[in-house]
């Protein structure tokens, strides 16, 4: 007899950052499903202070937003909490790429699918386990 699988993101303590309220939302009903607890923020300065009173193991954040962008919000966290892994998001996607990439960072594109923020999570999460 087979034991039954773990969803794909099990344990896994996500917050989700986007300023389009319905698609974070979605984004987050998604990552549910896949086994994630989910916070979900509209805006940087809210997910910043989330992640001062909660403890996060990934940070998926659109990249144009108002206000705070989701690079700078990475550049941040990054310095302040080297273990959260961060993967970004973006419908402008060489644009965010450019941006992003001096952090190392990917950069999903939107629309997304669910292999692929899996995919992405997990390489993320990986790259933070090994420095």
């Amino acid at each position: 007899m087979n034991a039954p699988r773990m969803p794909p993101l099990a344990r896994l303590r996500i917050l989700v950052l986007d300023d389009d309220a319905d698609l974070g939302a979605v984004i987050g009903e998604t990552l549910e499903l896949l086994g994630a607890t989910v916070a979900v923020c509209t805006a940087a300065e809210q997910a910043s202070g989330v992640i001062e009173r909660q403890d996060f193991d990934v940070l998926l954040s659109d990249v144009v937003m108002p206000g705070q962008d989701g690079v700078e919000l990475a550049r941040q966290l990054r310095a302040a909490q080297p273990g959260l892994a961060i993967v970004l998001m973006s419908g402008v996607a060489v644009q965010a790429r450019m941006a992003a990439g001096a952090l190392g960072l990917e950069v999903l594109q939107k629309p997304l699918s669910a292999e692929d923020l899996v995919r992405a999570i997990i390489a993320a999460r990986h790259a933070v386990a090994i420095g």
